[in-house]
């Protein structure tokens, strides 16, 4: 069986320093929602610097590749493997490289989901020590604990 090689579609397109753009492409992707965008900009401006009509072809492959990745692959690959949802994620990235820079960017999400787990587990911990309901539903219609029977007396509703 002859080996397969992986389609380079920026060589195939005979692109200005096709290894190089493919390598920052590939090192910035792990960033979530950034990452493509900031190997975009100096990838394009140096294919922009050789030929400006590839620049173009290059920009709109890119984005239709970013879109088919972040709207069709990565939900499907990834779904909800890392168990916070999309503001939280943001946050991480946002947090993380304003603290640490483009290593903060990169590690940000999966130390905030270290620190959110933690976290969910003592809260967790802590409510079932205190004889309380670890379902957050039970919470969104809480009306007050009886804090002597820790009884818990849920909002009348259709009044």
């Amino acid at each position: 069986m002859p080996e397969r090689k992986p389609i380079k579609v920026l060589s195939v397109k005979r692109m200005p320093y096709a290894l190089l753009v493919s390598v920052m492409i590939g090192i910035t992707n792990i960033i979530p929602f950034f990452g493509p965008l900031i190997s975009l900009i100096p990838s394009a401006f140096i294919i922009l610097l050789v030929d400006p009509f590839k620049c173009l072809i290059f920009v709109i492959f890119i984005v239709v590749l970013q879109q088919i990745d972040g709207n069709i692959l990565g939900p499907k690959i990834l779904g909800s493997s890392v168990g916070i949802n999309g503001f939280w994620v943001m946050f991480a990235i946002i947090l993380g490289g304003g603290l640490f820079g483009f290593p903060g960017m990169i590690l940000g999400v999966p130390v905030f989901v270290v620190i959110y787990s933690a976290m969910t587990t003592l809260i967790d911990k802590k409510l079932k020590r205190e004889d309380l309901p670890q379902d957050y539903e039970t919470y969104s219609q809480l009306d007050y604990i009886d804090p002597a029977t820790r009884e818990v007396h849920l909002k009348k509703t259709g009044q």
